[in-house]
């Protein structure tokens, strides 16, 4: 895991190279190191958190047989069985790194190399010899990646605080990015914050040459598409454990120490059990003093079960967690509307006082039918061509909070963004062109799929969207703010291929995590099969709205006239049954860019 940067033309001074290293440090405390390729024009600096080969081997930028060179920022879980297959075909390797095998992989088999290796990842490879860059991100989009392309000049970095640090002209805020944020509450991938600033979809690959100072020849390429789960054919296997073990097994390759977050939810106690056996495994758990909405009890039942040493940490003191609000805002590459990430930075910053990598049950809840609206999906799923064109005919006009009533699908889309609406956005932000529903129901026009089940669609539409920019960024940012690697089983290629597969084979009933209650019940796990399932989000009592109102009505993004006075009267005289997450909303970004 680590945090890198790459800028093409002359190589930066030493101060900007410590400013900017310093930007994605906290990626990678454990070693610092940058190169430049004089005869190529290129510079690259990374910054490593050591989990594999902790000597300087594993160092990056990385160098293979005098042509290739890499950044790599993610974990290859199958690439000791790569390696195997690689040294067959007479390649000779110089560490223990996926990093190494990767290089490998790439000389051997080009851009086909992303049907073969598993993981979350971004990685940056630079071929000396046909003078041209290969980035690749991972299917579900769980590492982050961000790059500039403008002036004739290309920077590519893990944040977009190093890129803004390293471009020659200030950049501002995308007041689009902002309408969608308002809506949504989190900013999609086809939408940057700031304006020149974009980023590489998940399962996708972006080739261009590059020679004397020009660009061109430039290919951008889906390799993976999560529409075309039944085309994956890895794992045909009806067999749970088989595939589960596989996963869970690779997911624990490391060096160092690993954790395992825990609730009291069918998912992480899933992964729980699967990887007891690992050696010097640690469990860590966040609790709330007030009882009826904490499952610490549940964390506490398992562990001591499984003789797993359990870390706990209850949340009782308001003050502090107000300050961690704040925290979470300095920690965000993007703004985010959700308080779950403050929870989960509490979590991160707990678990690496003692460990580098920290394995969640996040994409449980997606793969395996968790939320309500998939069993309400499956009731109707004989309506699903009448929905699909009452929901994407762009002729029909209807009033945004109407949508409820026309259809299951528009009740799950409005549930996706109950921040706010178009109209009110039309007020707040000063845009040349309306912000509609339409915008928003485009984003998900694309992935519906007339073959699939419609609660398949609504799976996959949350996978592409709310799980990949909100759920993977709030697991990276808050993770890799603490320098610590959060790894995700569920959100393997393999395990939602397959889960999404076992749960379209029956379109008539879909019940919440059979499978796992299945896994559960056999292995004697049955304390909370049947509990109520609780959020992640953060439980703050009696908070004081009026000062972040306050807050907002003084804040740099008004005084910018990014948002305008309409917001403020809006919030203070706000009725909606949403409007403390609304207030937080607007101070989440407001505290963010004041850290911009």
């Amino acid at each position: 895991m680590c945090g890198f940067i790459i800028s093409t033309g002359k190589i930066p001074n030493t101060l900007q190279k410590i400013s900017v290293l310093s930007k994605i440090k906290n990626r990678g405390p454990d070693m610092s190191r940058d190169l430049y390729l004089e005869k190529d024009q290129i510079w690259f600096g990374f910054q490593r958190l050591a989990i594999n080969d902790l000597t300087k081997n594993g160092m990056q930028p990385m160098t293979y047989r005098n042509r290739y060179t890499i950044v790599f920022n993610g974990e290859i879980y199958n690439f000791k069985k790569l390696k195997i297959n690689l040294k067959q075909l007479g390649h000779i390797f110089q560490s223990e790194t996926d990093t190494e095998v990767l290089l490998a992989a790439y000389s051997q088999w080009g851009e086909e190399m992303l049907n073969k290796i598993e993981g979350m990842f971004v990685f940056v490879i630079w071929d000396s010899k046909k003078k041209s860059f290969f980035i690749a991100r991972d299917p579900l989009g769980q590492k982050q990646v961000f790059f500039y392309f403008k002036n004739n000049k290309f920077l590519i970095a893990s944040n977009p605080q190093a890129i803004k640090c390293m471009a020659n002209h200030i950049i501002d805020l995308n007041k689009s990015a902002i309408s969608y944020y308002l809506a949504l509450g989190y900013i999609p991938s086809e939408k940057g914050i700031w304006n020149d600033i974009n980023t590489i979809d998940s399962g996708s690959y972006l080739k261009f040459n590059y020679e004397n100072n020009r660009f061109d020849n430039f290919t951008k390429k889906k390799y993976w598409e999560l529409k075309n789960f039944q085309n994956d054919t890895k794992n045909n296997s009806n067999n749970f454990e088989e595939i589960f073990s596989t996963v869970c097994n690779e997911h624990t390759n490391s060096d160092v120490p690993i954790g395992i977050a825990i609730s009291g939810g069918l998912d992480s106690n899933s992964i729980l059990y699967q990887i007891k056996n690992v050696k010097n495994l640690s469990a860590f758990c966040i609790g709330y003093k007030d009882q009826r909405i904490d499952e610490s009890k549940y964390a506490e039942q398992i562990t001591n079960h499984l003789s797993i040493e359990l870390n706990l940490k209850i949340l009782e003191n308001q003050e502090h967690l107000e300050e961690a609000e704040d925290l979470v805002c300095s920690a965000t590459y993007q703004p985010q509307g959700y308080s779950s990430l403050t929870t989960f930075f509490l979590l991160s910053k707990l678990v690496s006082e003692h460990k580098k990598v920290l394995i969640t049950g996040d994409g449980g809840d997606e793969i395996f039918l968790g939320y309500d609206w998939y069993k309400s999906a499956s009731n109707i799923d004989k309506f699903k061509q009448f929905i699909k064109h009452v929901l994407f005919n762009d002729s029909i006009e209807v009033k945004f909070n109407e949508l409820k009533k026309k259809s299951i699908f528009h009740k799950h889309i409005l549930n996706l963004f109950p921040r706010f609406l178009p109209n009110e956005i039309d007020k707040i932000l000063n845009l040349k062109e309306k912000f509609n529903y339409a915008g928003i129901l485009n984003l998900f026009k694309e992935q519906f799929d007339d073959s699939l089940p419609l609660h398949s669609n609504l799976q996959i539409i949350d996978l592409n969207n709310f799980t990949k920019d909100h759920i993977c960024t709030k697991i990276d940012n808050m993770g890799m703010h603490n320098s610590l690697e959060v790894r995700a089983p569920f959100l393997d290629r393999r395990m939602v291929s397959w889960a999404l597969n076992q749960t379209n084979q029956n379109n008539k009933k879909t019940e919440s995590k059979k499978i796992l209650k299945k896994f559960l019940k056999e292995k004697k796990i049955i304390n909370f099969l049947n509990k109520n399932k609780q959020g992640f989000s953060l439980k703050l009592k009696n908070q004081n709205l009026k000062n972040k109102i306050d807050y907002i009505k003084t804040s740099k993004l008004m005084k910018e006239e990014y948002l305008n006075s309409e917001l403020t009267n809006l919030l203070q005289n706000d009725k909606n049954i949403y409007t403390e997450a609304r207030i937080k909303t607007c101070w989440n970004i407001a505290k963010w860019y004041e850290y911009q």
